[in-house]
């Protein structure tokens, strides 16, 4: 048993980091494209934001 509960609990960490490193990954691929969006000029970004309000405007 105590075997098992170790076994158990190395597992679950490993787990755990695993998810933490994704959300890690995630969120820096995010933040990075973000980043790149507001680097870009900002007539790229704007049919981008007249694509999204238009249809709120139209419901």
């Amino acid at each position: 048993y105590p075997l098992a509960g170790t076994l158990g609990t190395a597992i679950g960490l490993q787990a755990t980091g695993f998810v933490l490193v994704a959300i890690g990954v995630i969120g820096a691929g995010a933040a990075l494209l973000a980043w790149r969006d507001d680097a870009e000029p900002k007539r790229g970004t704007k049919p981008r934001q007249t694509k999204l309000r238009n249809p709120a405007n139209r419901s």
